[in-house]
């Protein structure tokens, strides 16, 4: 079943972002936005950002990684940001006239494949936060970033690591094996069989009730895998 959209001209990303994300809860919105501005933190750390410098935020969603950078070095910067969706580079534009900062950003509708609009050798550091994972032809993003990237220009990247399912069951099988001649954790095994989908529906139901009031807690909102990369264009 598709998820109705909120907005006329929205798109499955900005639905997914502006939306079914935190599903419109605004208390959740504040939990992951405050895991994911984490993220975004460390991936500023890596781009050695400058005053006078310009900065790709590539696949920027809502412009966390572009308005965070403005946010450290004020006025000082240009940001140059890229999305497909063109209604989430319309929030990002409301973004930043609200925060005012409309003067220091370029908006560019463009694959990370294609940098449109951004000539060879003009970005002083490129960043992207969980886009990369979403292009189909990664080794043309990358070709991209290097011909953008000025001489010494950096690289910083934050992409989430998606794992294979039947490897995840394969593991917690093992985890399960190993229990033999030990009291048995029953919460592992059930574990394993939701995972392998060996559910029946009672199980489903009794798995439901132990980790929903969990996840809606807040307290544990996810357990994901991010890879950081850090990388510089050699100088000429």
């Amino acid at each position: 079943m598709v998820a109705e959209r909120r907005e006329p001209n929205s798109d499955l990303w900005s639905e997914w972002l502006l939306h079914r994300r935190h599903g419109d809860n605004r208390e959740y919105e504040e939990v992951v936005r405050g895991v994911v501005q984490r993220y975004a933190d460390d991936v500023l750390d890596d781009a050695h950002l400058f005053p006078g410098m310009t900065l790709a935020d590539v696949g920027t969603g809502d412009g966390l990684l572009a308005f965070r950078a403005i946010e450290r070095i004020g006025a000082a910067i240009h940001v140059v940001l890229t999305d497909i969706s063109a209604p989430l580079l319309r929030h990002a534009k409301t973004c930043a006239v609200g925060r005012k900062v409309e003067g220091q950003c370029t908006f560019l509708e463009c694959s990370a494949e294609k940098l449109l609009g951004i000539g060879d050798s003009t970005i002083d550091a490129i960043v992207t936060r969980a886009s990369i994972a979403y292009v189909p032809d990664k080794r043309a993003a990358f070709d991209e970033f290097h011909r953008v990237l000025k001489p010494g220009g950096r690289l910083s990247i934050a992409e989430p690591i998606l794992q294979d399912e039947a490897f995840a069951a394969r593991a917690l099988r093992t985890r399960v094996d190993a229990q033999a001649g030990q009291p048995a954790d029953r919460f592992l095994t059930l574990l394993h069989r939701w995972k392998s989908e060996q559910f029946s529906q009672e199980e489903r139901r009794f798995f439901e009730a132990i980790v929903r009031p969990t996840v809606e807690s807040g307290k544990n909102l996810n357990i994901e895998r991010i890879a950081y990369v850090s990388a510089r264009k050699p100088s000429a």
